[in-house]
């Protein structure tokens, strides 16, 4: 893999004159997952110089570990607010008692 990752966003960049921003997910040798946004921007060339690329990586991991735990979170809210609603809806209403005087 190696610099074979940067290439074709690369490319992109060269091509189109435009930054090209992606996130992407890199594993570590120990194993974990990082996560990581990757910013690639052309820099204008002095003349006679070669084409600069300038990119910018940034560590997204805490985000993301964050927003998994807060999809989590909602999961839990709207299963506990569905149950709730349920019990409320499926139980026994009483019905009237009825007194057995007619006229009361």
């Amino acid at each position: 893999a190696g610099p074979a990752r940067f290439l074709i966003p690369a490319k992109v960049v060269l091509e189109s004159g435009g930054p090209v921003t992606l996130d992407k997910c890199y594993l570590r040798s120990d194993g974990t997952l990082v996560w990581a946004n990757s910013s690639i921007t052309r820099l204008s060339p002095a003349p006679g110089q070669a084409e600069t690329l300038l990119a910018v990586t940034v560590d997204l991991t805490a985000r993301h570990k964050a927003e998994a735990a807060l999809r989590e979170s909602v999961a839990r809210l709207r299963l506990a607010l569905e149950m709730q609603a349920g019990w409320r809806c499926g139980r026994a209403i009483p019905a009237p008692i009825r007194s057995p005087h007619p006229l009361n």
